[in-house]
Formats: C-alpha cells, structure tokens, sequence
C-alpha cells in the first residue's frame, strides 16, 4: 500500500507541528487527565505525543489505544490517525478492511489526508474492492483542498486514464498545481512532461529547470533525469562528465535505473575512466532489483568476460531472467544459446520460441532467425512465404543478412515470385553495407550485374 504509506508520513508531518506548539500549552499530565476524564482532543493529543514519542516515551500501542478513543467519539483527526495504525500494523494487528471504515469516516467529515488514503485504497483494492471512479472522486475532494499528493496522484489518473478519460491537459494542470506546492515528485513530473510533450509543447529547458528544482529536493527521478538529458545533449549542452555525476547521485540512493546507466558509462568509458568491474558492480546492483536491460548486461558481461570470467551457465541465467521480463535483447541472447547450447541443452524448439518473441518486438537479427527457422523447418513446420514475410520485416530496418536472404529468395524465387532484378538490388545494398557474402554472390554473377 505504497501510496497510502507516503501520505500517511506527509500528514504526520503535519501533526508533528502541531503536537509540540499544543504541548507548549499544555503539560502532559494536564492533557492526561482530560483524556482519561474522555476529552476527545485531548485522547487524541495523547494518541499522537505516544506516536511520535519526543515529548514522552513513544508506544504505538498506548497511540492506537488513544486514537480509538477519541475516534469512537467522531474526531475526524483521532480516526485518521487510527485508521493509519490499522493500515500499517503499528501498536494494533494490521486490518486493511477496518482501516478503510476509519478512513472513510474522516474523510466524510473533510479530513484531506483521509479523503487522499481512501483514494488509494480504491485505486489499490486494499480493504476494500479495486474502484478507479471512486479513487477519483476522493482524490478531487482532497486536491480540492489543496493536498498536493492528492494533485499530483489525480494528475496520473488524467495521464493515464484511470477512473476518468485520458486528458493529458488536465493531467498537467494537476501536476502543475501539487508543483507550485512545492512537491518533489509533481516537479519532476512536470519536467518530464515538457520533455516529452504531454499535454504541454515541448521544451527542453523548461524540462530541465524543473528536473533541477526537483533535484535540490532530492527527487531520485529528477536527478537520474538530469543525467539523461546531461548525457544526450537535451535543454543542455552534452556533458557526458556531468551525466556520470547525476547518475551516480541517484545510483548510490538505490535507483536501479541510474545504476544500470552508471554501468554503462563505465564499460564505456563515457564521462569517466573505462572500467569494466566498476561497470559489472553497478550492473548486479541494478539487476538485483530486477531491472530487465541491467541483468541482460549481466548476461552479456559473462558471456563475453566483460570485467569478470567467461561463465555460459551465468550467462544463460541473467538472459533467461531478462527475457522473462520482455527484454527483447536477451530474448535473442537466450535463442542462440538454446540454438548452440551454450549453458544448457540444445533446444531449436526454445530457441524460436524466443526468437520469435524478440522478433516480435522488432529485433532486426531475431526476424533473420525467425525467418531462418522456417526456411529450414527448424522446430516449425516449413514455410518460405513466412519466411519472406520476415525478411522484410528485417529489411526495411536496413539489416544486411536480411538484404541478402531476401535477395537471394528474389533472385531464385523462394516464397515469392522469381525477381532476378529486384534480388541483386537487395544483395547489392547489402553488399555496399559491407557484407562479404552479398559481395561474393555478386560477383559469381558478375556479367548479370553488369546488364
């Protein structure tokens, strides 16, 4: 309940603030006896000093306890409280289902951070059933109140359609409004938004202004972001050194994204000294988190011996991993080790099934093989036309061996009608792209060529 979790810390933060100005009022043993006399602000005062534990002793248990007293009477803040343990775990046995009746209670009375929580546990499906219309009607309340977690989360609703129509327009205006809050996130999202063009006109230096402001907050995202925009020249000058910067800051707090850049940068030598351990080491960071591109680098890393041993089985590990996660890539990486055998057994039937996955995705070698295994009836039932169908695929993304068995299905007219023409001006693409069998086809049929 991840969303609850962050607006539950921002509302204590809230009531941290007013907690010690009421102690200020108040002795503690004044706010005691009220409590114990059944004074609701007071049982609640009592439930939030033991919660936060500076002034007495923190106990989440005596903090839930007082909360549910002063709940029980309506104090919508003594309910929000409490349906915050009950979210948690904290000082009472976690129930989502009795967290969300407390939270709805608050809400109904206006508590913004109650109408906010309940809104995630709609959007969720925690205690209570998944709901996206009845997400947007709690996080409209709470926006409408000015919460800027509640702006920036009806933003996303907007980008993406969820409870409402997609509206990438009004998805701005919220995110503009939680940013003029100052909220680290709704910044960021904004930059990215500029970046991207949604719901805004591009522009690059608005992007990265915001991407800065959001960093001096410490905003994980706009820090990796300013590194990207560093590293490709956007809004700013390349300065593949200040990319390295802005990527390590957001690697070392724990971004796998940054981290599978940083090993990039290092493998590469780009914005800092070549280094193919330092590169490995930030590569397993990322990829230990399951980032897809990250662990394909692992996989490419030990079946090249980049910056460690040669180890196939590893190899074929990381890659199966990746591609599980749609990497289109290590799909291919892991075809050809099932074709081979490298690190497992041979498997043509594998291997297309993961040639066929890449390929489908638009990797250029992977619709070759596809292509491949049905002009050979490798593992599928023989089909040239299929065949063809590929290769063009392949080609029309400028792939030589395409060029070349498309050519050459042209020139002897496999799986389409003989073409000599059309096939030697496919071979001869290829070959001007370099590739040796194209130039040796052509020249056995040099006098055709010359025709």
């Amino acid at each position: 309940m991840n969303c609850t979790k962050n607006m539950i810390a921002a509302i204590f933060l809230i009531c941290l603030t007013a907690g010690f100005s009421l102690c200020g009022e108040a002795s503690i043993n004044d706010i005691l006896k009220k409590a114990e006399a059944g004074d609701a602000q007071s049982q609640e005062k009592l439930g939030r000093m033991y919660e936060i534990g500076d002034v007495i002793e923190k106990d989440l248990a005596k903090a839930a306890f007082w909360y549910s007293k002063a709940a029980e009477q309506g104090l919508p803040e003594a309910q929000f409280g409490l349906a915050c343990c009950l979210s948690k775990g904290r000082g009472i046995d976690r129930d989502l289902a009795s967290a969300v009746k407390w939270f709805q209670k608050a809400a109904l009375s206006g508590h913004a951070g109650a109408q906010y929580n309940l809104g995630c546990c709609y959007a969720s499906g925690d205690g209570v059933q998944k709901n996206s219309a009845e997400a947007i009607k709690w996080y409209m309340k709470a926006a409408g109140q000015g919460l800027a977690h509640a702006q920036f989360n009806l933003g996303g609703c907007y980008e993406r359609g969820d409870g409402v129509a997609v509206d990438k327009v009004e998805a701005v205006k919220w995110f503009r409004k939680a940013a003029e809050q100052g909220f680290p996130s709704a910044i960021n999202k904004l930059g990215k938004c500029y970046s991207e063009g949604i719901g805004v006109m591009p522009g690059q230096k608005e992007a990265v202004r915001l991407f800065w402001e959001a960093a001096d907050r410490r905003d994980l995202d706009a820090q990796f972001n300013l590194g990207h925009h560093y590293e490709k020249g956007l809004g700013v000058d390349k300065d593949a050194a200040e990319a390295v910067k802005w990527y390590r800051v957001s690697a070392e707090r724990g971004l796998s994204d940054a981290q599978c850049n940083l090993g990039r940068c290092y493998m590469e030598g780009r914005g800092v000294a070549a280094n193919k351990e330092e590169a490995v080491k930030w590569f397993r960071k990322s990829a230990e988190q399951g980032n897809p591109v990250a662990q394909s680098n692992m996989g490419i890393c030990y079946d090249k011996g980049q910056g460690l041993a040669v180890n196939q089985k590893e190899a074929f590990v990381w890659y199966k991993m990746s591609a599980e996660q749609g990497n289109m890539t290590a799909q291919f990486n892991l075809a050809t080790y099932y074709v081979h055998g490298f690190g497992t057994e041979k498997n043509y039937a594998e291997a297309f099934k993961w040639f066929l996955k890449s390929a489908e995705q638009g990797e250029p070698e992977a619709q070759v093989a596809v292509a491949s295994f049905y002009q050979q009836g490798l593992a599928v039932e023989s089909n040239p036309a299929e065949a063809v169908k590929w290769l063009k695929k392949a080609v029309e993304k400028g792939n030589s061996k395409a060029q070349v068995n498309l050519g050459l299905c042209h020139y002897f007219g496999i799986g389409l009608e003989n073409n000599k023409e059309e096939g030697i001006k496919l071979i001869r693409a290829a070959a001007e792209q370099g590739d040796v069998k194209a130039a040796a086809f052509l020249k056995q049929v040099q006098p055709e060529t010359e025709k």
